[in-house]
């Protein structure tokens, strides 16, 4: 038993460490984190292979990539792998470690360092008393690996060295080790087809507009051609894209991962915001969504104000139907429980308190019905109980819905989107992005609206809130502008 409870204590600490660590290596200040490290890398890399070179034939070229390319990926990912974690791990790792008190009954030694979990070390009884004695002389040959984004101490040799050679040494182990997690990587490439320049005819400007995730599944023109912005001035803006497509217990919403994945397209090609300063998350859950609103205004603090953002989420909503307040529900939710969701109210709070320019929200999910079960989500793209959207009175925030009051915001089958989030993305790839956000939410509520009528023959209605310090300028603030 004694054992068992060492071993318990081992994992809470280990826990406590890798949690210590994320935050340290935190969001303040922009380190990045593993996964979008990988993707630059990996993307950049696989990018540069599926060029079709020069002397190769289209044949062989079509084969390459067809037979090789996922092996590259994999090639690319290790090699990105084994850079992030030398440049993370700490050179001098002794230097921070500490010896702790010596467990007789478990035969065991702990030693922690401030960055890293603990590492557990077994020694005899009989060695003990000679392993604490020589401690400070010891050195330590440390091996890395990654849970999840962040770089983890897996195990490390204490060496005892005496002219030159080891004399002695131990194994120190860390029970994160057997529970690795691999970090989620939503890799955008660029597209292939048999016409793509060949690599002696690029320029040092490579293309950058990306591709969809699944370009199988675009049917529609917004999709794909996606148009560079040649004026976007969004140095300084950060974007969070919420695409909860694929929920545990509750109808799925068709092409929810279609409506983020381009939208991140467009926000990097059309609008010109750099890629790290994106999040798309897919299927996120409660603490994704919370951690991405913290990643928000930790960001807008670091810039003092001078930055602009944009929160999308494509998913469902559902109400809570004693009060009338909206939720925006996590793939791991229940419908029956607005515990389990995100308030409409505390996404509003945390996006007014952001130091920002403008602070924009987008969501095209709906929040009407008439039931309070899961099966209530079977027949459409979001819940269907009335439900209010939170007052939007302080910030500088302009709050966009896909539908109003008791209206459900529909799916538009033949281009795979949310009828809101397509003709957003229309009127982008339209006007390649020049035009104002007066200009873009008023086509988005008739072309909406008129199409819902049409198709469906009931209204949908998008709906525009704008706190009182916007109100008279923001219709005119340009998308590719948002940073100016």
């Amino acid at each position: 038993m004694k054992k068992i409870f060492l071993s318990l204590i081992i994992i809470v600490f280990s826990a406590l460490a890798i949690s210590a660590q994320g935050s340290k290596a935190g969001r303040l200040d922009m380190t990045p984190g593993f996964s979008r490290f990988a993707k630059i890398y990996v993307e950049e890399h696989i990018n540069q292979w599926q060029l079709k070179g020069e002397f190769e034939k289209t044949v062989d070229y079509n084969n390459r990539i067809t037979n090789q390319r996922e092996a590259k990926i994999q090639e690319y990912l290790a090699e990105a792998r084994d850079e992030y974690i030398k440049a993370h791990a700490v050179v001098n790792i002794r230097a921070g470690m500490e010896l702790q008190r010596y467990d007789a009954d478990n035969e065991a030694f702990i030693i922690t360092h401030p960055d890293y979990n603990d590492i557990i070390v077994r020694v005899s009884p009989a060695d003990a008393p000679d392993f604490k004695n020589i401690w400070a002389q010891m050195s330590v040959e440390p091996s890395f690996s990654l849970d999840g984004d962040y770089v983890v101490l897996t195990h490390a040799e204490f060496r005892v060295i005496k002219k030159g050679k080891v004399k002695k040494s131990y194994i120190g182990t860390s029970h994160t080790g057997e529970l690795m997690a691999a970090a989620e990587i939503n890799y955008n490439f660029e597209p292939i087809n048999l016409d793509i320049p060949t690599a002696s005819s690029m320029t040092t400007t490579k293309s950058s507009t990306p591709a969809p995730t699944k370009p199988t599944e675009a049917i529609d023109d917004v999709d794909i051609n996606i148009p560079k912005g040649k004026s976007a001035n969004n140095k300084n803006t950060f974007a969070v894209l919420i695409a909860n497509e694929n929920y545990r217990r509750v109808a799925k919403v068709d092409y929810a991962h279609n409506d983020g994945q381009t939208f991140y397209n467009y926000l990097t090609s059309t609008l010109g915001i750099p890629t790290e300063q994106i999040h798309l998350v897919k299927d996120a859950t409660l603490n994704d969504m919370r951690g991405e609103l913290e990643w928000i205004g930790e960001v807008g603090k670091a810039y003092n104000g001078n930055a602009s953002f944009i929160f999308y989420y494509a998913g469902h909503g559902i109400p809570d139907e004693s009060t009338g307040n909206g939720y925006l529900l996590p793939a791991d939710g229940f419908a029956a429980r607005i515990s389990s969701a995100l308030p409409l109210s505390e996404l509003n709070e945390a996006m007014a308190k952001v130091e920002s320019k403008y602070s924009i929200v987008m969501l095209d999910a709906c929040f009407s019905g008439a039931a309070r079960s899961g099966d209530m989500l079977e027949s459409a793209r979001g819940v269907v109980i009335k439900a209010r959207p939170g007052k939007v009175d302080s910030g500088n925030l302009i709050f966009v819905t896909a539908s109003k009051d008791d209206e459900t915001a529909a799916k538009y089958d033949n281009a795979r989107h949310g009828l809101f989030t397509y003709h957003l993305l229309r009127k982008l790839k339209d006007t390649k992005g020049d035009v104002n956000l007066g200009e873009l939410t008023d086509y988005i509520v008739d072309e909406v609206n008129r199409a819902s009528i049409v198709a469906n023959r009931k209204s949908q209605t998008p709906t525009v809130l704008v706190s009182p310090s916007l109100r008279n300028g923001w219709s005119s603030v340009k998308l590719t502008d948002l940073s100016k």
